[in-house]
């Protein structure tokens, strides 16, 4: 979660929908908008995915 705007957006999609929903996250920013219910490490680096760096597709 980089500023948790997209893991947001997703929790409020559910919200009203489904009895409960948990998060998970690889890695998580301290400026984050949303803490998420599982988180494998933080950091405030960068991080380039493998997935991440091709172009995108349109």
């Amino acid at each position: 979660a980089d500023s948790g705007e997209t893991l947001r957006l997703v929790m409020d999609f559910w919200k009203g929908t489904v009895k409960e929903a948990r998060s998970a996250v690889l890695y998580e920013k301290p400026r984050s908008v949303v803490k998420p219910d599982y988180v494998w490490r933080s950091t405030d680096k960068w991080i380039e995915f493998p997935w991440s760096t091709g172009m995108p597709i349109n």
